[in-house]
This record gives structure tokens, sequence and C-alpha cells, in this order.
């Protein structure tokens, strides 16, 4: 039976980390449409083709966001310029698809017991574009 050493292990000698962590968020629109049916298949097992065309419009946005290591400084790269989209627009939110944190926060007013017409002004948009969107 092998004994416990007190020794602490030593670590392998290479480059130091810069960043403790790093998250990078691209916009909704990033990349393009891929066309993942098998076509192989016969046409009876192919599901319906897409009727609206996809929000994917290679927009290149992103925010990058990095923690350095060994201080608390953050460093945040980012392309502030949308393409292929009208950003803000009543249009481009009702295209967009909605954010998994918005998503699980609206089942969560759900399961509280609100309904739509209670949601609607928690969420402090312009009931005229909000209405537009819902159309």
């Amino acid at each position: 039976m092998e004994q416990a050493s007190d020794k602490p292990e030593k670590k392998k000698p290479g480059p130091k980390k810069l960043y403790d962590w790093t998250e990078k968020l691209v916009c909704g629109h990033a990349g393009t449409y891929r066309d993942e049916r098998k076509m192989e298949l016969s046409p009876s097992k192919h599901r319906p083709y897409r009727q609206q065309p996809s929000v994917k419009t290679d927009c290149k946005a992103y925010i990058i966001i990095r923690k350095r290591s060994g201080d608390d400084t953050v460093v945040i790269e980012y392309c502030w310029e949308h393409s292929g989209h009208n950003v803000g627009t009543a249009h481009d939110m009702s295209a967009s698809m909605v954010a998994p944190a918005v998503k699980q926060w609206i089942e969560d007013r759900v399961e509280e017991g609100l309904d739509w017409a209670s949601i609607k002004p928690l969420l402090r948009v312009k009931n005229d574009i909000l209405d537009k969107v819902c159309a």
C-alpha cells in the first residue's frame, strides 16, 4: 500500500493562463442557414420545408468578455455593427428568436399564474410596438 506524500504536487511548466474565463456573445442573426434534411430519405419522410426565411444573415456583431488572471480586471472586446438586419425594428424583433433567459423569465411568470395581459406591462415596451410584434 502506498503512503500519501506530504509534498505538494509540482505544476507542469508552461505558459501562464492570461484569462480565468472568457464569454462570447454573438448576435442571434450570426451564421447562415444550413439545410440539414437528409435528401436520401423518401419525400414522404421529409419534414415540410421552412415557410419563413431564416433569421440567419451572417451578422458579425459580437461581444467577448474576459476576466484577467491574477486581478479583477475584465477586458471587453466588441463589434457593434450589425449586418443584414435592422436592429430594434418591430420586424427584426418579431423575426428574431427569443433568448433562453427571456424564454425562462416568461415561463416563470406563467407558472406564477400571470396571463399575457399581466405579463405585457412587465416588459416595459411601448404597447404599439409590442402589438405589432405579436400581430
